[in-house]
């Protein structure tokens, strides 16, 4: 009785999901660096706002337990992609840069948020950690902590796709600018760029070898999401006391304990990668659920203030994250 209830809306986010896999193996897809998350909340929003409302009854409890239950479990998964051997190659100096960089942009962007913009809490905390830790994936694995709705959620996503896409064409632009080998630029991109697969776009845009720096650099910023989700549960308000509760997500002390497995124990090629793709199913059928659920109209009415946070963070991602660099980076010789 319970499955029937369920099975539609869970196969509806699998079947958008699936579409969003398809249409991410698409060249000029691939080439903009749009990951199935990304495919997968657009199109969700488009079904959700077109032909949702006339089958949201049966919909509604599926849709529900893959935006919760599916999506703690993707994020817990996620930790398959790291590796703290990374951390070692690269030295102190670039985990130092990267925490800076997390710190700074979190910080930053709860102050401007607040104080500047007068948003509230949560959707600067939402911004602010797409920008600083590792986009959509940072977004989705921050809501159960903030208790964000889904249109703050959509919108965090907007802004991560809006300036992590820019950064693409950007980042590539100023390298003969900065310096720097490709190497220097890849951690530069690494370190500053919203999303793994913007990060692999921009630094193949110069060089290989930048692009594989950069992807190290970024998933030491990934590694650094369940510390960072961790001190967002410190500070969450309790809403039945006066004080602040300690809140440490189960879901993200798996991801801790499964990236010290993957760190150590021995596991199958072929095993590991079915097990990462399972978990890229289980986080795009987590961004239908979202984007079936974010009504445009509820959208608009968070209005501009969003989107200028995430601009100024990006501004500083790109000025201040250099400048860390080449503040930072000669500790390593």
């Amino acid at each position: 009785m319970v499955m029937r209830i369920l099975l539609p809306g869970v196969a509806v986010s699998g079947l958008i999901a699936s579409i969003a896999f398809l249409l991410a193996l698409l060249p000029p897809v691939q080439a903009r660096g749009f990951s199935p998350l990304v495919m997968a909340i657009v199109l969700g929003m488009i079904y959700g706002n077109s032909f949702y409302s006339r089958h949201s009854d049966r919909l509604a409890p599926g849709l529900k337990l893959t935006q919760q239950k599916m999506l703690r479990a993707g994020v817990a998964l996620f930790g398959l992609n790291i590796s703290f051997l990374q951390i070692a190659e690269l030295g102190w100096p670039v985990l130092v840069l990267d925490i800076t960089v997390i710190a700074g942009i979190m910080v930053v962007g709860m102050w401007l948020g607040r104080v500047l913009f007068g948003l509230d809490r949560t959707m600067s905390a939402l911004i602010a950690i797409g920008a600083a830790v590792c986009g959509a994936a940072a977004v989705l694995a921050a809501k159960p902590v903030t208790k964000a709705n889904t249109q703050q959620v959509a919108m965090a996503v907007a802004t991560v796709v809006l300036f992590g896409t820019a950064g693409m064409f950007i980042y590539p632009l100023l390298f003969p600018l900065l310096a720097v080998d490709e190497t220097g630029y890849g951690i530069y991109v690494g370190s500053t760029i919203h999303e793994v697969a913007q990060v692999v776009a921009a630094g193949m845009a110069v060089g290989e070898s930048a692009a594989e720096s950069g992807v190290v650099v970024k998933l030491i910023r990934v590694m650094l999401l369940a510390p960072t989700l961790i001190i967002m549960g410190l500070f969450r308000r309790d809403k039945h006391g006066d004080g602040h509760q300690l809140y440490i997500p189960w879901f993200v002390l798996a991801f801790v304990a499964i990236s010290a497995l993957n760190t150590w124990l021995p596991v199958n090629p072929a095993l590991h990668h079915a097990l990462v793709q399972i978990d890229l199913i289980l986080l795009s059928m987590a961004m239908a659920a979202l984007g079936v659920d974010t009504n445009l109209n509820k959208l608009r009415h968070l209005g501009h203030r969003p989107i200028l946070l995430a601009g100024l963070l990006f501004l500083f991602l790109m000025g201040g994250g250099w400048l860390l660099n080449r503040w930072i980076l000669p500790f390593a010789g």
